[in-house]
C-alpha cells in the first residue's frame, strides 16, 4: 500500500500562456527538489519555473513542504497513475468500483459532481487503486448460482431482499443479480436515504446508491427498470423504490463503506 500523500489538483496558466494541470507534492524525508526532479522526469530548471514564488531556496526545502508538479508527473513518482473512462461509467461509479473516495476524485481532477465524462476522458486516480481496478478487471467471472433469503442480517442490520422473497440469483464477482419479471416492484432492503440516483448510464441502465446507518450502503442498477424515488429521500425497509417495465436483471450489491460485502456471506446453496 502506498503511503497517504496530499493532492489537490489545479489549473494554473504557464508563462506560454497554455494551460496545464498541476497538483500538490508532499516532501518526503530524505527527498531533494533535484532527487523529486529527476524521478518525476521533468528537469530541475522547469520544477523550479513551476515552483516560482514558493521556493526561495532550492537548497533549503523541509519535510512536508508542498510544492506544484504536473499530474502526469506524478505516474513516475508512483502516487497517481490514469484511468481512462470506460462506456458506461459515472463519476460515482468509479468510486465504488475503485473504492477512491467522490470528493477525492473531484478534487484531485480539479472537477465538480456535474461534470459530463466522455469515454476515454483520463483522470488521475491513486496508483494503488487503479492497479487494484486493473487487476479485478482481468480476473475471469463465472456465475454460480444461490438463493437470495426474504431476509438476512450484516453486521447488525436486518435486511430485505430487494424482491422482498426467497429466489434464485446469480453471483459475478461481488455482485448479486436478481431476475426481475416485468411489473415486478423493487423494494427497499433497509432504511436509509438516496444519496446518489442516476436514471440513465448507458449500458447499464439506471444507478441508485442508497445510504443506511453504520456506514452500510446498497447498490442498484439495471436495465429497464422506473425508479419512483429521488435523491435525498428517506424510506423505511420494504418500502416500494421502483419497478421493472420488462423481463430484466436487478444488479444489486452490499458495501461497507467502500468495501463489498461477499455474497457468499447472504446467498446459501450456492452450486
Amino acid at each position: 500500500m502506498l503511503k497517504k500523500f496530499l493532492m489537490v489538483c489545479l489549473i494554473f496558466s504557464l508563462p506560454t500562456s497554455t494551460l496545464a494541470r498541476y497538483c500538490t507534492y508532499k516532501i518526503k524525508k530524505g527527498e531533494s527538489l533535484y532527487s523529486i526532479a529527476r524521478a518525476s522526469g521533468i528537469s530541475f530548471k522547469k520544477l523550479l519555473q513551476i515552483n516560482k514564488g514558493r521556493i526561495k531556496n532550492p537548497n533549503r526545502i523541509r519535510v512536508n513542504q508542498t510544492i506544484l508538479i504536473p499530474c502526469k508527473a506524478l505516474e513516475n513518482l508512483g502516487n497517481l497513475c490514469t484511468y481512462k473512462v470506460e462506456k458506461g461509467d459515472s463519476l460515482t461509479k468509479i468510486a465504488i468500483k475503485t473504492g477512491v473516495p467522490l470528493r477525492e476524485i473531484l478534487a484531485i481532477n480539479n472537477i465538480n459532481i456535474k461534470h459530463v465524462l466522455k469515454v476515454g476522458e483520463i483522470l488521475m486516480l491513486p496508483c494503488d487503486k487503479v492497479l487494484d481496478w486493473e487487476i479485478i478487471k482481468k480476473v475471469e467471472l463465472k456465475d454460480t448460482e444461490g438463493f437470495l433469503s426474504r431476509s438476512f442480517k450484516i453486521r447488525g442490520i436486518k435486511f430485505l431482499s430487494p424482491t422482498g422473497d426467497t429466489r434464485k440469483v446469480a453471483v459475478v464477482g461481488n455482485r448479486i443479480d436478481i431476475p426481475l419479471s416485468k411489473g415486478e416492484k423493487i423494494v427497499s432492503a433497509a432504511k436509509g436515504k438516496v444519496i446518489y440516483a442516476e436514471h440513465s448510464i448507458n449500458s447499464m441502465g439506471t444507478l441508485v446508491l442508497v445510504k443506511h446507518s453504520k456506514n452500510m450502503y446498497t447498490v442498484y442498477a439495471g436495465n429497464d427498470i422506473k425508479w419512483k424515488i429521488r435523491e435525498g429521500q428517506y424510506f423505511q425497509r420494504g418500502w416500494i423504490m421502483g419497478y421493472a417495465l420488462s423481463d430484466t436483471v436487478l444488479r444489486f450489491e452490499i458495501l461497507k463503506g467502500t468495501v463489498p460485502i461477499k455474497p457468499e456471506q447472504i446467498i446459501r446453496e450456492v452450486k
